[in-house]
């Protein structure tokens, strides 16, 4: 098994070590995206907070936060998927007699909770909570409700759950903080978001293991084919094997703080990392060709060093967001674990790579900008290259 600290040290800034996409991956580690200027939040008195509403015919909605006179907070926006840069002036109003602060809308998804909606509770991990109340809204990505992990992300805060208010109407502040966001995916991050999980990090004990790996085998929308002979693949190398859904939030910092090497699939499991301190090391295992940019933001807000390595089979094309991947222990992986064995299983693979193909958006952007012929013929080839009689 080759020296993998030594490996990883010698990658470089950009973390290629053995993707298809190179190029790629040296473009976007040149993108630093670091605000290095202090951010700023509005206090304001009787200001409104507005659940976001969709915008008919349009990827975007209104809410967030409107003043006493009715303008919109601009530190109130989101800027990502499904916009929300502007307000509404509501039918009705509730009252709240508290002190709070606006945090935004929830994506009930925990990568984009980690990278898009915890980014204004920066303002609690500098300032401390004191006596104030956190406000989430509601109505953006079908969210109505905040998740157990959630709560426990922002228990390790010090923020207890009877603190947190989800807001499903109008709702008036007697006073409100509207923290400007301290990270936007794509764009930029700055120190107070990294205080938000350096933070986290400090409250929990570190855990024994030195080599992690945390799988996505057992998530129940997983549609990676073949991660059983990687996870075998690293036990045999010393990896202790993790399927962090079925952990607290706590157990998985704690896993990644005690971890001098972390490895894992590319996707949400790897944003874990962004708990990680500057002596980890990591392996993530891409399972498509895109560069996952998010990715290379949180390794460099963390400070970890990081080596790509592709393990996805090429025959057929493979998109991230698509997550449709036949993945094993292919010769880039084997550079790694010169031992390791085995691929996933291809028939269920091109079943669901099908299926996905054409009910998946992401999937049914890619394919329309490629050629059909050349889709069949990529398809032919796998059936006969993995002899899959019954496709035949």
């Amino acid at each position: 098994m080759k020296n993998l600290p030594r490996l990883i040290d010698e990658v470089g800034m950009s973390g290629a070590l053995y993707p298809e996409n190179r190029a790629g991956y040296d473009e976007s580690a040149a993108h630093t995206c670091k605000l290095d200027r202090a951010l700023v939040f509005d206090d304001l008195k009787n200001a409104t907070v507005l659940p976001a509403i969709p915008v008919q015919g349009r990827n975007a909605h209104i809410g967030g936060v409107i003043d006493e006179a009715g303008c919109f907070i601009e530190n109130s926006a989101f800027k990502r998927t499904n916009v929300m840069m502007s307000g509404y002036e509501p039918c009705d109003t509730h009252f709240e007699d508290k002190f709070a602060i606006y945090i935004g809308p929830i994506w009930n998804h925990y990568g984009h909770w980690l990278m898009d909606n915890c980014t204004r509770l920066w303002h609690v991990a500098k300032y401390g909570l004191g006596d104030k109340y956190l406000v989430f809204i509601g109505g953006l990505f079908g969210s109505d409700r905040l998740q157990e992990y959630e709560y426990e992300f922002m228990e390790l805060l010090g923020i207890p759950r009877d603190r947190v208010l989800f807001i499903t109407k109008p709702t008036k502040f007697r006073r409100l903080i509207v923290p400007k966001p301290s990270c936007e995916m794509d764009s930029f991050w700055t120190e107070e978001f990294k205080l938000i999980f350096d933070k986290i990090r400090d409250n929990v004990p570190a855990a024994s293991y030195e080599r992690v790996y945390f799988s996505r085998r057992k998530f129940d929308r997983n549609v990676s084919f073949g991660e059983e002979k990687l996870e075998h693949a690293a036990r045999k190398a010393g990896f202790k094997v993790f399927h962090p859904e079925r952990l607290s939030v706590k157990k998985q910092v704690a896993l990644i703080k005690g971890a001098k090497i972390f490895m894992s699939l590319s996707g949400t499991v790897a944003h874990n990392l962004i708990f990680a301190g500057e002596d980890t090391r990591a392996i993530i295992l891409n399972r498509s060709n895109g560069v996952v940019f998010n990715q290379i933001m949180v390794n460099k807000i963390a400070g970890v060093k990081c080596a790509f390595v592709d393990v996805y089979d090429r025959s057929l094309p493979t998109a991230h967001s698509g997550d449709v991947s036949l993945i094993g222990c292919n010769e880039n992986f084997k550079k790694l674990f010169p031992t390791a064995r085995g691929k996933g299983t291809p028939g269920p693979y091109l079943h669901r790579w099908l299926k996905t193909s054409m009910t998946n958006l992401r999937a049914i952007e890619m394919m329309e900008k490629m050629n059909a012929a050349e889709v069949f013929a990529a398809m032919r080839k796998f059936i006969e290259v993995n002899k899959l009689k019954e496709w035949i």
